[in-house]
């Protein structure tokens, strides 16, 4: 559409629904906007109601102005037609009708024309939205559209903060801020606040509020503290924190999560030396209730450097990336200095039917392909002596379980363990009181790394004629396989799963350079 209008924006709002989209009152819209349809209307009166929507019926209210500017309907009486034609309950439409062509009679509209005006409303009232309610909604998309082309870090931080307790929700921001070129960096003692905050101008910065088992009351208690100045080191945090606020849980959590990766040293040797951190705490606790001081500080060498010459014992070496990744995803429910997927953020997409993000808005029964992490992996046996296997599935949006049955167990079962990275394929199934609660019912799984993506460069601007030849013979050699098309001006478009090809990769490739020499190259 292009907005170039507050008021195309209001009609983004009561168009963007199932009803209007299937009807083709979209298409018809975004054409008369840009010209490409002409915009008509039936009687002149009609122009000053339907202007703004380009001569198509989009509000209710707009109703409710026919009526009233046309057959000469009072408020209340349009507000009634209104609901009739929502409710197209025939014997009141037929009474609704004749009222309706009186008035317009009685305006000097022909009774043809009056017919017509009456049949086009009761057609778009079933697909038209409240006005007053799109301008309130066109409000926030504005002004939210606004923040996230002009302020994305500061947007995307209130965003995520405003749904701190979703889990899918939040992973679907960061993904959405990482596509952005925006960092999702971890907490940090000197950096965060409570909640996610903007760093930088190209970051967001998890809250420690964000880390399991430290509570808003240590973040407070850290907050006031640094206020007056950063933590120099970890022996300065240890000196000015309060012990009694920070047990052992809820320090081995602020390590493990990265908030002391910024103090210089690594998180597997504080870990290790969990007992003489709490130790050298306890003293400086100790010794500022008694009235000692730093012998360095009171003669000015600094901020003291620790009272007691911490010594941390132990190589100086850090958890391996995958340590890494789980500890960040059991604290903070999330993968954020680097992800298992990494490598595949841009080819998983042309290996699947959908994200798990868009499964819940599809119906109950579909046939997706989903890929990902394989995690939480539970072998059980049914009451009838079965086997059967549960597990969770995640990709860079979300994550859903997955369910195995004993035959498909008995074909796949080998190549399905915790930490593997699987396509699997097979039908959606909702369940709960919810009804939004979803597994996947497995027909067939396989290692990622086993795909073998069928690309097709288009050398010329393919006929639709040879467009039909090539869908042809890839639905014969059906698979799941993606098939990819790329054109010479850098488009890149994944076909359907129904063109996705079988594991014959090096006979197809032949084939389809064979039969259609100059046009296509096939890798």
């Amino acid at each position: 559409l292009k907005p170039s209008v507050f008021e195309d924006i209001g009609a983004l709002v009561a168009l963007y629904r199932p009803g209007p989209l299937n009807s083709g009152m979209v298409k018809q819209f975004v054409d008369r906007k840009h010209g490409r349809a002409r915009v008509e209307y039936k009687h002149p009166a009609l122009e000053p109601l339907l202007k703004d929507t380009y001569g198509t019926i989009v509000y209710q209210e707009q109703i409710m102005q026919i009526a009233q500017s046309l057959a000469g309907y009072s408020l209340g009486q349009a507000d009634l037609l209104r609901r009739a034609m929502g409710k197209k309950k025939a014997d009141v439409m037929e009474k609704e009708r004749e009222g309706f062509i009186s008035g317009a009679v009685k305006n000097n509209v022909p009774e043809a024309l009056a017919n017509e005006l009456f049949d086009t409303m009761s057609e778009f009232a079933a697909y038209c939205f409240n006005r007053s309610h799109s301008a309130a909604y066109a409000l926030v998309a504005y002004q939210t559209a606004y923040l996230k082309a002009h302020y994305p870090v500061e947007y995307l931080s209130a965003l995520l903060t405003s749904v701190q307790n979703d889990l899918e929700k939040i992973q679907f921001y960061i993904l959405a801020a990482r596509k952005m070129g925006i960092k999702i960096l971890p907490p940090d003692i000197n950096k965060s606040g409570l909640e996610f905050t903007p760093d930088g101008g190209t970051g967001i910065r998890f809250g420690l509020a964000s880390i399991k088992n430290v509570g808003a009351g240590v973040v407070e208690c850290i907050l006031k503290v640094r206020e007056e100045k950063p933590f120099q080191s970890v022996e300065d945090f240890f000196e000015r924190i309060d012990p009694k606020v920070l047990n052992r849980k809820t320090l081995e959590s602020l390590i493990n999560s990265g908030a002391f990766d910024s103090l210089g040293v690594s998180r597997k040797q504080l870990i290790n030396n969990i007992e003489t951190l709490t130790n050298f705490a306890a003293q400086c606790q100790e010794r500022q209730m008694t009235g000692q001081v730093n012998l360095f500080a009171a003669l000015g060498g600094g901020d003291g450097g620790g009272f007691s010459g911490l010594m941390l014992n132990g190589p100086a070496d850090e958890y391996s990336d995958e340590e890494i990744q789980q500890l960040e995803k059991a604290l903070l429910g999330f993968y954020v200095s680097s992800h298992p997927l990494d490598k595949l953020v841009d080819s998983l997409p042309m290996m699947t039917s959908h994200t798990i993000h868009e499964l819940k808005d599809l119906s109950d029964g579909t046939e997706v392909i989903v890929g990902g992490l394989v995690s939480n992996l539970q072998k059980k046996i049914t009451k009838t002596n079965r086997p059967i296997w549960i597990g969770v599935l995640e990709d860079f949006t979300g994550s859903t379980e997955f369910v195995m049955f004993s035959d498909a167990i008995e074909k796949m079962g080998e190549l399905v363990a915790d930490g593997g990275r699987l396509l699997i394929n097979g039908k959606l199934q909702f369940r709960g009181d919810d009804g939004e609660t979803h597994s996947i019912v497995v027909n067939e799984v396989r290692p990622i790394q086993d795909v073998q993506m069928l690309n097709l460069f288009f050398e010329a601007p393919p006929q639709w004629v040879e467009l039909q030849a090539i869908g042809t013979l890839l639905a014969k050699n059906r698979g799941y396989n993606p098939v990819i098309l790329t054109f010479k001006d850098g488009t890149r478009i994944k076909a359907g799963t129904k063109f996705w090809v079988n594991g014959n990769k090096e006979a197809l490739k032949q084939h389809l350079e064979t039969q259609f020499s100059g046009l296509l190259k096939v890798s």
